[in-house]
């Protein structure tokens, strides 16, 4: 077993955590505000971050370490389906997690201080308020058929407008049911 350096573990440990607060509390908790997802996403960033630490210090069979963090990595919630979005960023924080505790020892904190930073740049950029004018999508099951008629394009985003208080935009008719009197629309919008 190699010698515990708690310096560098210390200084790792706050590029990690900075990193990972700044990107859930400051890009996705504004867009999504689903605090039960935080907690999550910041407990698993810290655990992995001192599971592959202490894998770096402890001699271990690697094929064991690679099998510890494939557990990790694709652990899944069997209770509920986690949507895609809040998968990206759990892979996202075991990512740094792993990242920021597996780097060596030496004149690392010039490059893992980069890395930290482009990272949180990259999602800033692809999932901040950057792309916020590229708009959103939303199924919804419509009951007034008689507005999904072509000419009548204009009252049915009008009455979309005034049922759901979104921006929309467009409107994308994907089945009508004339036995039921409804139709399966996608409405695309500004809002979130």
């Amino acid at each position: 077993m190699s010698s515990f350096n708690y310096i560098d573990v210390l200084v790792r440990l706050l590029y990690n955590s900075i990193t990972t607060f700044l990107i859930i509390r400051f890009i996705y908790f504004p867009r999504e505000r689903k605090q039960e997802y935080l907690f999550t996403f910041l407990i698993f960033n810290q655990m992995i971050f001192f599971v592959c630490t202490f894998l770096k210090y402890i001699m271990i069979d690697l094929g064991f370490a690679f099998g510890l963090f494939a557990i990790f990595s694709i652990l899944r919630y069997r209770t509920e389906a986690i949507p895609i979005r809040e998968m990206t960023y759990q892979f996202l924080v075991i990512t740094l997690g792993a990242l920021n505790g597996l780097v060596s020892h030496g004149t690392w904190h010039p490059e893992l201080l980069f890395v930290n930073a482009f990272i949180f740049s990259l999602v800033f950029i692809l999932d901040g308020r950057t792309f916020k004018r590229i708009g959103y999508s939303q199924s919804i099951r419509y009951e007034k058929i008689e507005l999904i008629k072509p000419d009548r394009r204009e009252d049915l985003i009008t009455d979309l407008k005034a049922r759901t208080g979104l921006d929309i935009t467009r409107v994308q008719i994907c089945n009508i049911d004339f036995m039921r009197d409804s139709a399966d629309l996608i409405v695309f919008h500004q809002n979130r």
